[in-house]
């Protein structure tokens, strides 16, 4: 890291990577059912208190981060690869194969992204989990990627260390790898937490819409059961932290996220 900002920004993605593998170190106990502790309000024991079935609000919330963090990371994952090797392919080749897939982006461009993701994830509803729903989301929102690369890569490609790589004969594996991929990386590092950030905010909506299986837990699922359960009906004042806890923590997330987007976007390479 070479500037501090860049820094604090890679420290944030760091602390979300650890905040995920916490989860794996939560007591299940605090995780199961318990008809002695429904509705106990803050204390030290459970600093969010518990919910309607004497689970710990704070370690559902840590524990609910590891879906959400991993689907929306595998998803910016896959945006990546899929709409990099579908820009380069297309800016670097042209003629007929750039029209065809350029068309194929064009056409899923028109498409709105979330119905699409909706409409698909809920027809597949009984097999899902976290793989093949964070592939659905990136499978619909590749197109703009794809096509702000390939522009990239058709103004490098004509630029003389292209051609030089040409006429000494290097093949186009050298040309993609050593040459186009080193100058648009900062552009991906920036596009993928973007990618993040946009998979958070479609998985949260899509959770909370109850369209995944109740087990999948995470924030969104949270959520869902806190409104599903009326807690504006009930008296005790405290049970509002079980719809509140999961709304800061997305707040806290998508805040992070969002700074850490910026600092790289500004600083470039400096941040990488």
């Amino acid at each position: 890291m070479k500037t501090k900002r860049g820094l604090v920004g890679f420290s944030i993605i760091v602390l979300l990577a650890c905040m995920a593998v916490a989860s794996y170190f939560v007591p299940p106990t605090l995780l199961q059912y318990n008809a002695n502790k429904i509705w106990l309000p803050p204390s030290l024991e459970h600093p969010f208190g518990t919910d309607f079935a004497g689970r710990d609000i704070l370690a559902q919330i840590v524990y609910g981060s590891r879906s959400l963090l991993i689907s929306s990371s595998l998803t910016a994952l896959f945006i990546i690869l899929l709409g990099s090797f579908i820009g380069i392919t297309s800016g670097l080749k042209g003629g007929r194969l750039d029209s065809i897939l350029m068309f194929i982006t064009d056409t899923f461009m028109t498409i709105p992204t979330y119905p699409l993701f909706l409409i698909m994830a809920a027809n597949l509803k009984a097999s899902l989990d976290i793989f093949t729903l964070s592939l659905i989301l990136a499978v619909t929102s590749w197109a703009g990627l794809a096509r702000a690369v390939r522009s990239q890569v058709i103004s490098i490609k004509t630029r003389e260390f292209i051609e030089a790589s040409r006429i000494l004969g290097l093949g186009t594996f050298h040309i993609v790898f050593k040459e186009i991929l080193p100058m648009i990386r900062p552009y991906l590092v920036v596009n993928f937490l973007y990618s993040v950030l946009y998979a958070v905010n479609g998985f949260v909506g899509f959770f909370f819409l109850g369209l995944a299986p109740i087990e999948m837990s995470n924030w969104g699922v949270m959520l869902n059961l806190a409104m599903s359960r009326g807690l504006f009906m009930l008296a005790q004042s405290w049970a509002i932290m079980y719809l509140l806890a999961p709304i800061l923590a997305i707040f806290a997330l998508w805040f992070n996220l969002n700074f850490s987007t910026r600092v790289f976007s500004t600083y470039g390479l400096e941040a990488c």
